[in-house]
């Protein structure tokens, strides 16, 4: 982020998910007479229609682990369990990770791999290349070892704060590029991409922080700005991805020219950004999730430490429930899961319940018949089985949907004393095949709730078409809710 201080198979999948992105928003700039095409090398490996009909845009968040206590500057780092206890936070918000370090960091590398969370993982460079080099041989190393990370941010701003040349920029995304062999790129305000076209040739894709609030913008144009600002580097793009790898509004400090930071604008410039990427199908990383108190110490701006969804303390803001299942299309999953829980009979529930955060009461649905036989498998978790949970309560369901069609949605209720619509809506696979929703909440303190389980498949027009059910899922460990 400008103006602030902070530390083939999976080509092809990262490289689709960019370009579905970049294809839509082509689309949209070719009726306002601008065109945009595709390297033979993109069509040559994967092939255009299957970018269109197989991939989502990211959706993803900006992620700063750091605690209060913790900072990069004192090399007090996250610990393992620190990361962890983020991820089901990250995962309710998020289809994608974009970090800004390696080295010392390794524990968040770790952590997403676990929670199955892509990560676009950043090199921190500056004008010290011993340090650059040990950045370098982290993330190449880690690259390796986890197939999760599916691109490499190598620098971000260090054109900008003047940290390193063009020429020396592109010099360390070539070794990176042949070391790693994965899509890589660095991150760069939209108007460094102006200003340095010969830039562009340097990378596999773009990514551009852009932030209507750090160019004095008025809540009322900041979309509008933002809009107007990608479509300016797309046009300059070459038929290259364009990501926006940094997008966001402050919820605190000092105001800006015309931009006031607080929880209302954010909650507003959030509402406003999803609804205008989600019909032009743009690709971006929100910046951030969490607030991380070290960024306003040693007298840098009071707005520094305020970007997050989250507090520090990690609790929600008010944005927080923009990004939520309704939004977040989390990637499908390549085959079914396998569970680990054990068998267990059917229990009788007992007196105390605890409600799941939402508390609206829905009916089971009847499925309207339809030429193309919809069907919907709840496959994990299975019927009068047991099943561990997050601390929060929090289980990871999938399955199998055919027959929705192309904009095909599924929406899933829980039942403990009746029924609770929970927040993910995730899209039925299109071809047929699987999916995955969470976060779902088991609720209730007792290990013995008999928990139903209601996928309801809707098809584009929103009539529900078939319905999946599981029963007698009890909790084998103990949760509280969130």
């Amino acid at each position: 982020m400008h103006r602030k201080a902070r530390s083939d198979q999976r080509t092809g999948i990262f490289l689709a998910t960019l370009l579905l992105g970049i294809g839509l928003a082509g689309a949209l700039m070719s009726r306002q007479g601008l065109t945009i095409s595709l390297p033979n090398r993109f069509n040559d490996t994967l092939g255009v229609a299957q970018f269109i009909t197989n991939s989502n845009p990211v959706r993803g968040v900006a992620y700063g682990p750091f605690r209060p206590g913790q900072s990069p500057e004192t090399q007090i780092f996250p610990s393992l369990a620190d990361a962890e206890a983020d991820m089901p936070l990250l995962k309710a918000i998020a289809n994608g990770i974009r970090t800004y370090g390696c080295d010392h960091l390794e524990t968040v590398i770790t952590a997403t791999a676990q929670a199955n969370l892509p990560l676009a993982q950043g090199i921190w460079l500056n004008s010290d290349a011993a340090a650059n080099q040990r950045e370098i041989g982290c993330a190449v190393n880690q690259a390796a070892a986890h197939s999760h990370i599916q691109s490499l941010v190598v620098g971000n701003e260090t054109i900008l704060a003047g940290s390193l040349t063009v020429p020396q920029i592109c010099q360390y995304l070539a070794d990176v590029k042949t070391q790693s062999g994965l899509p890589v790129t660095t991150a760069e305000p939209w108007k460094v991409w102006i200003d340095h076209p010969d830039l562009i040739q340097c990378v596999d894709y773009l990514s551009v922080n852009l932030y209507a609030f750090w160019d004095g913008q008025d809540i009322e144009d900041a979309v509008s700005y933002t809009a107007a600002r990608y479509t300016d580097v797309l046009a300059l793009a070459n038929g290259k991805p364009v990501i926006l790898g940094e997008v966001g509004w402050p919820t605190a400090g000092t105001t800006r020219d015309r931009a006031i930071p607080g929880v209302a604008e954010q909650a507003r410039f959030a509402a406003a950004f999803l609804a205008w990427a989600q019909q032009t199908g743009a690709s971006w990383y929100w910046f951030e999730a969490f607030d991380e108190t070290w960024k306003c110490d040693r007298d840098r701006p009071d707005v520094e430490c305020h970007w997050g969804l989250y507090t520090a303390e990690r609790t929600p803001k008010p944005a927080r429930y923009d990004f939520g299942g309704s939004r977040m299309w989390l990637p499908l999953v390549a085959r079914q899961p396998t569970p680990t829980a054990t068998p267990a009979p059917t229990p009788t529930p007992t007196a105390t319940q605890t409600q799941t955060p939402s508390p609206t009461p829905i009916p089971t649905a009847t499925p309207t018949p339809t030429t193309e036989a919809p069907n919907c498998t709840i496959t994990w978790p299975a019927s009068n089985s047991a099943v561990n949970t997050t601390g929060n309560c929090v289980i990871t369901v999938s399955g199998m949907a055919r027959g929705a069609g192309p904009g095909g949605y599924l929406d899933f209720s829980i039942f403990t004393d009746k029924w609770y619509r929970q927040d993910p809506i995730v899209p039925a696979p299109h071809p047929d095949g699987v999916w995955q929703a969470y976060p779902i909440y088991l609720a209730g303190k007792s290990p013995y709730n008999n928990h139903q389980i209601l996928g309801r498949l809707h098809n584009s027009g929103g009539t529900v078409v078939a319905n999946c059910q599981v029963n007698g899922i009890v909790r084998s460990n103990s949760c509280s809710t969130p």
